[in-house]
């Protein structure tokens, strides 16, 4: 043979018993006769349930041998913070080891109370800010009012709140910006006036302050909450009898009321 490689007979055999798997040996099923017994069990069964068999013999084999190897004078954890009752049965300790003392928790808790009531006066100076810089157009859900007082009825009926306040008609509803005639006729007034992408920008502006201040006003609902449940705390850790009078709602504390002692 000139060149090129060339196979054998016997490495076609070898190839070819690679590839062929041979017959694939089926199990029988159950006999007829044994139909009431149930299922046969196949191969893959019993691989599956002596699996299953040794892996819980192998369990209790670890569990029989930390058994014996129990040092009982081996400390842990437990034996501090649990006791053995009467029936043999473990209960939490209710002594005060490791309870922190009332005096430090007291402690504790003022010193949150004085962290809250700190960042209750930042929040109370942003949001004063945020009132002297914003009017409080539609903000509150009474409409603002601004009462006019007349002589009589027949004068109330001919009262014309675009004269009164010396207007246009469409501008007398307003409650803020307000300008009178001659403000609108004079040239100072007609060059301050806003093109629609100014005022669009205006009000988004705006908005966000409203929606900054709103928010802030809630934080500081609930830095006042806190505050009241902190406090709330400390006077439960005082001695004296009390009397829950008012359940917790909306997020604020119960109401407790104090017995009064007579004081010697």
């Amino acid at each position: 043979v000139h060149g090129g490689s060339f196979s054998t007979p016997h490495s076609n055999m070898s190839t070819f018993k690679n590839a062929y798997k041979g017959r694939s040996h089926k199990e029988r099923s159950q006999p007829s006769a044994r139909k009431k017994l149930g299922l046969l069990e196949k191969h893959k069964d019993y691989v599956q349930r002596a699996q299953n068999y040794h892996k819980k013999q192998q369990k209790l084999k670890l569990l029989r041998r930390k058994a014996e190897q129990k040092n009982p004078n081996e400390f842990y954890t437990r034996m501090v913070n649990g006791k053995l009752k009467e029936d043999g049965t473990h209960a939490d300790r209710k002594d005060d080891i490791g309870i922190i003392p009332e005096e430090t928790l007291k402690l504790l808790k003022t010193q949150d109370a004085n962290y809250l009531s700190l960042k209750q006066q930042v929040e109370a100076k942003k949001i004063e800010s945020l009132k002297s810089n914003l009017h409080f157009i539609g903000a509150s859900d009474s409409a603002n009012q601004h009462t006019v007082f007349v002589d009589d009825k027949l004068e109330a009926k001919k009262f014309d709140a675009a004269e009164y306040f010396d207007t246009v008609p469409e501008l007398a509803s307003r409650t803020h910006n307000r300008p009178r005639k001659d403000d609108l006729l004079s040239s100072d007034f007609q060059s301050m006036e806003a093109t629609p992408q100014e005022l669009k920008k205006s009000n988004k502006r705006r908005l966000e302050k409203y929606t900054e201040l709103e928010q802030r006003m809630k934080r500081i609902q609930k830095i006042s909450n806190t505050q009241q449940e902190l406090q709330l705390h400390r006077n439960l850790m005082t001695k004296g009898r009390r009397k829950k009078v008012k359940d917790r709602q909306d997020g604020r504390p119960p109401v407790y009321k104090w017995k009064s002692d007579r004081k010697k």
